[in-house]
């Protein structure tokens, strides 16, 4: 079931914030992405801090939470999130996390919608709702992807050589750079 609720990435996710809110601008994640409703009014309080134009930390969200604060569990809560942290560079990876999750969930409810009601002429609509999902995933760059285009950009360089650079400028310019068999 952790696959459906990643209660551990997304505490990470805001664990990190808290840590370096400079790494707000760099979340994709939004509300509904959150299964854990505590984490999901933190979310809100983070928004609030951010288009205050503070700065984000345990002190400004704590204060954006105001009252709220004992419903998603204290200070303590948030402190634990943030020491928690013990480097910030997985973010990217923890918010995949998050994501994975929240695609998971969604596509659990539209399954368990159409196993109440079977009808063939739903059958369309269903698929279209999971290749939606599907869509979604694939929109988001893998490591995978990164390393094709390192490649790419090393096996075709754009700088007008149609070969291998060699660092020697005028070789490279008569030669167009090393070439395969060369």
């Amino acid at each position: 079931m952790n696959n459906i609720f990643n209660y551990e990435a997304e505490a990470s996710v805001l664990g990190m914030i808290l840590v370096d809110g400079t790494l707000f601008k760099e979340l994709v994640l939004k509300e509904n992405h959150f299964h854990d409703t505590r984490h999901r009014q933190i979310l809100i309080a983070m928004q609030q801090v951010h288009t205050q134009g503070a700065g984000i930390d345990l002190v400004t969200v704590t204060t954006a939470l105001g009252e709220g604060i004992a419903k998603v569990g204290g200070t303590r809560y948030l402190l634990e999130m943030s020491e928690s942290v013990a480097s910030t560079l997985a973010f990217s990876h923890h918010q995949r996390l998050v994501l994975e999750a929240f695609r998971n969930r969604e596509a659990r409810k539209l399954a368990l919608a159409f196993a109440e009601q079977p009808i063939a002429a739903e059958i369309g609509k269903f698929i279209r709702q999971l290749q939606h999902l599907q869509d979604e995933r694939s929109s988001e760059k893998t490591t995978f992807d990164h390393l094709l285009e390192i490649t790419d950009e090393m096996c075709n360089p754009t700088d007008g050589l149609s070969g291998f650079q060699t660092n020697f400028a005028a070789l490279d310019d008569m030669t167009g750079g090393m070439q395969k068999g060369s």
